[in-house]
């Protein structure tokens, strides 16, 4: 039949990471007002906004804390034609690097 779902068949995107120097952050909105809204990375010298799935406390703490000069991890699914990164998404911040 046409339309009809098959369930048999798995599909799997491709996500690639990268480790970039977190450069500033910006406020939340909404309920993410006072707190962290994510970070702002340098990607061969453009500015890149990027958040994540950040707990609460998370928020508020980066916040307080700016990690400015970190190095965050960011996923994305691939790079443009036009050198930027599609669907960048902060996974964490790299402890093991600086």
């Amino acid at each position: 039949k046409s339309g009809k779902r098959i369930n048999d068949i798995v599909k799997i995107k491709k996500f690639n990471t990268i480790d970039l120097p977190i450069i500033d952050v910006y406020e939340g909105k909404g309920k993410f007002k006072n707190s962290l809204g994510g970070f702002v990375v340098n990607y061969n010298g453009k500015k890149i906004r990027v958040s994540g799935q950040l707990s609460k406390n998370d928020r508020i703490y980066y916040w307080k804390n700016k990690p400015i000069g970190s190095i965050a991890e960011i996923r994305f699914k691939e790079k443009t034609s036009k050198e930027k990164l599609r669907e960048p998404i902060f996974i964490r911040i790299r402890d093991d690097k600086s």
